[in-house]
């Protein structure tokens, strides 16, 4: 047994949380199965097929954005923050160099508990429907395959997106549950695979972020480009080279 603390509407809460036994109860909806899912996870959609079933969604899709709100309480707490230390900026509004003390008014701790609310309860549903799109997955299939990215990479262009959305929690749900399973998360690099530029045909064509939709100038297959990259990546087989050691490749034999 431990105590957690936690705030909740500027009120300190404590919770005696209590560690037991045995497996948890699972609900019958989220029975898992034993199938093999590809996943094309992106900036803000995920693509997810499996044996039965093609799920397309967009990340966190039913969590609507605080935003506005909380870049307005930022901008209040900056001007509570300038009102209450006059003598620790410069007469152009910049911060002076060196170590200052801070003093923080009553209304500007008032103002940061406010923000801090809302961005605990964007993250306590975020969490919720992470959670709901994993136990999805997994009713298709415990072994997971998908392309290794750098959600970190993504963070330069797309930060707020990123932040906001939150992919990276959602893979380690993923892998979490799917090994607490005895399933496994297969990740593979995008260098020599491209999926996303990848036909069934085995012909490759780079394609712009722009373009979502997969048109091949050989074969003419047209299909929503993440659900063929989630279901390329079904076929990657670990076993085989393309010319690379220690590389994965896309078996092309699918099709």
């Amino acid at each position: 047994m431990r105590l957690v603390r936690r705030i909740l509407n500027q009120k300190t809460y404590w919770f005696a949380q209590l560690v037991c036994e045995g497996e948890p109860y699972q609900k019958p909806k989220n029975i898992i199965g034993d199938g093999t899912v590809g996943i094309d996870l992106g900036v803000s959609t995920v693509a997810i097929v499996g044996d039965t079933e093609t799920i397309w969604t967009h990340a966190a899709v039913e969590l609507n954005s605080k935003q506005k709100e909380v870049r307005k309480l930022q901008r209040k707490m900056d001007r509570q923050r300038r009102a209450g230390n006059p003598g620790n900026f410069n007469p152009n509004g910049t911060v002076k160099k060196g170590s200052k003390r801070w003093k923080k008014s009553n209304r500007y701790k008032k103002t940061a508990a406010k923000k801090r609310e809302i961005e605990r309860k964007q993250a306590a549903y975020r969490k919720s429907l992470h959670g709901k799109l994993v136990n999805q997955t997994l009713k298709l299939g415990k072994n997971i395959k998908t392309e290794k990215v750098s959600v970190k990479a993504w963070q330069k262009n797309w930060g707020k997106s990123i932040g906001f959305k939150s992919p990276s929690s959602f893979q380690s749900e993923l892998k979490r549950k799917a090994e607490n399973a005895n399933g496994e998360v297969l990740m593979f690099s995008t260098r020599y695979t491209a999926l996303s530029q990848t036909c069934l045909c085995g012909n490759k064509q780079k394609k712009s972020l722009s373009q979502r939709v997969h048109n091949c100038s050989k074969c003419g297959l047209t299909m929503q480009r993440d659900i063929l990259s989630a279901y390329l990546s079904r076929h990657v087989d670990p076993k085989t080279t393309c010319g690379h050691s220690n590389t994965w490749y896309c078996d092309q034999s699918v099709s």
